[in-house]
């Protein structure tokens, strides 16, 4: 048994003042809650709740009824085992909301008779009582998670929340390995999505009301010579409402092209509204005139040139392969590429700025987002210099920790990188490589104990915090990487050659940054893999 799950919600939030936004004016009102729950004993703990306010025009608005005797539809995780200290459960009940819950959905959350308990000792509501957030479907990767963890609908949506600030709920379930497989396998099984790939969820608790106007909008632009805008509406049941609709146009680059405003006709489904300007990127606001804005979309994108690839297969090729592991047959398929296009796209002001600039790389240089290093060696000694410096910019960008790894970082690269750095305030880590002190075992603990003598010299004059470790044996590490913070930077060869040859510096994606930082960490932390440089000296 399983409920839709819904997709990305946008970045974008607008917030408005309403009868339909204030939390209040729902009481009395029925609500569908949904409640994922931990059972230890004879007590019940709420670890994620959602309450819905359906419109009858939903397709499972009957769905999930309570039973005959009242008593809500409930499911078990199916690894629950009784040796566990708790147990899972997946709830479904109608409630119909009260002022206490409101103010106090802790002290008021009862199941079928039962009163269930909490793990975080209070909620944060935010916005308000009197505000909610509003928020639109959207489908993008980068998206907040918020709306991936509430019920799937096509359209706008208000959305109170509790917050659990102390995470507390969470922290139970990170306790307990069966648990967090236990939550994963029944939020799955009976919601359509992973809870505990969403973990900053865990805890809360979400009150959903839904656009009472409009389930959904399919939107065609129209150029010129009749450039315009075409709404096809999924209008709910009779509105006794006026509604406007506010189209603001603007460019890829940022430029605000023009805004239109008409009033929507709730009796017609298809309609038009013309355009002062070409559409281009459009922002999309309906407005009630009794609830305020009722929905919006942003940055809309349309398709003007479909441009597809086929690749034609034209020859099978079988080859022998020598090497020095015998002879390898191998067969290969060749093709054809062939391109197609259907459309134009529309073309950009290169005056305005609004197409790629051909200096494009130096805003990149600028940034610190990938920096090029061509190896010309009529220029090694500027390059060496340039490179050194992009490297100390990172650093300095560091405020609580850095992360160096180079398999060959040595004491020179020390004191050209790490000891110039201006805070005292960052705990700096080195992964360097064992292996690669020296060309001899002794030679290298000789050099061990040098630059242990020179960190515990500089540590102690200044109060910094510097510290180092080698990898153990043949080194894992093969790239070398700079850990500010929460940033990574890759470099494409060591320090002590960064920029003399052609190489590269590249800021790794936000997103893969905190793998490859929590990789780090735990080489640091692993006897098996690293070792300091007091015990290899004295190894």
């Amino acid at each position: 048994m399983c409920l839709c799950r819904n997709g990305d919600a946008t970045k974008q939030r607008i917030i408005n003042k309403s009868m339909y936004n204030n939390l209040l004016n729902q009481v009395g009102k029925e609500f569908r809650r949904i409640t994922f729950s931990l059972q230890k004993d004879s007590d019940y703990y709420v670890i994620f709740s959602v309450l819905e306010l359906l419109e009858e025009d939903m397709q499972d608005f009957s769905a999930y009824p309570s039973s005959e005797d009242g008593k809500p539809f409930i499911m078990r995780a199916s690894t629950t085992s009784e040796a566990n200290e708790y147990n899972v459960y997946f709830t479904i009940d109608r409630i119909q909301l009260t002022e206490q819950f409101v103010h106090d959905p802790k002290g008021n959350y009862v199941i079928n008779g039962v009163k269930f308990k909490f793990f975080n000792s209070n909620y944060a509501l935010r916005p308000n009582l009197e505000y909610s957030y509003l928020l639109k479907d959207s489908f993008h990767d980068d998206a907040p998670t918020i709306q991936k963890v509430l019920p799937l609908r096509q359209c706008s949506k208000w959305l109170s929340t509790y917050i659990d600030t102390t995470h507390s709920a969470l922290d139970i379930l990170k306790s307990f390995e069966y648990l967090q497989i236990q939550v994963s396998q029944l939020s799955v099984d009976a919601y359509g999505a992973d809870l505990m790939a969403f973990p900053e969820h865990i805890g809360n608790i979400y009150i959903v009301r839904y656009n009472p106007y409009i389930r959904k909008i399919h939107f065609t632009i129209s150029p010129a010579p009749n450039p315009g805008l075409f709404c096809h509406y999924f209008f709910r049941n009779a509105i006794d409402d006026t509604l406007k609709i506010k189209i603001t146009n603007k460019t890829r680059g940022g430029f605000l092209l023009s805004e239109d405003e008409y009033p929507v006709d709730t009796k017609q489904v298809e309609q038009f509204y013309p355009m002062k300007t070409d559409p281009d990127v459009l922002d999309v606001k309906i407005v009630s005139e009794n609830e305020g804005p009722v929905f919006f979309d942003s940055d809309m994108h349309f398709v003007s040139k479909i441009e597809f690839n086929m690749n034609v297969k034209t020859a099978d090729v079988e080859m022998k392969i020598k090497s020095k592991e015998g002879e390898e047959e191998q067969h290969l398929e060749k093709f054809v590429s062939e391109s197609h296009s259907i459309g134009t796209a529309t073309e950009r002001e290169a005056a305005l700025g609004e197409r790629s600039s051909e200096n494009a790389y130096k805003i990149l240089e600028d940034n610190l987002e990938f920096i090029l290093f061509d190896g010309d060696k009529n220029k090694k000694e500027e390059n060496t210099l340039r490179a050194r410096e992009a490297i100390r910019r990172i650093l300095e960008k560091a405020q609580k920790r850095c992360i160096i790894c180079d398999p060959y970082f040595g004491q020179k690269d020390i004191a050209d990188f790490v000891f110039p750095m201006t805070s005292l305030n960052v705990n700096v880590r080195i992964l360097a490589g064992k292996e690669n002190l020296a060309k001899t075992s002794e030679e290298g603990k000789k050099i061990a104990a040098a630059i242990q003598s020179m960190l515990d010299e500089f540590n102690k004059r200044l109060g910094s915090k510097i510290q180092m470790r080698l990898l153990t044996g043949q080194s894992i590490l093969h790239d070398r990487f700079i850990i500010v913070d929460d940033l990574v930077w890759l470099l494409g060869s060591s320090f002590n050659q960064f920029g003399s040859r052609a190489t590269t510096i590249v800021k790794v994606p936000t997103v893969s940054c905190k793998n490859f930082y929590g990789l780090a960490e735990k080489w640091w932390s692993d006897d098996k893999e690293t070792i300091s440089l007091t015990d290899y000296e004295r190894s």
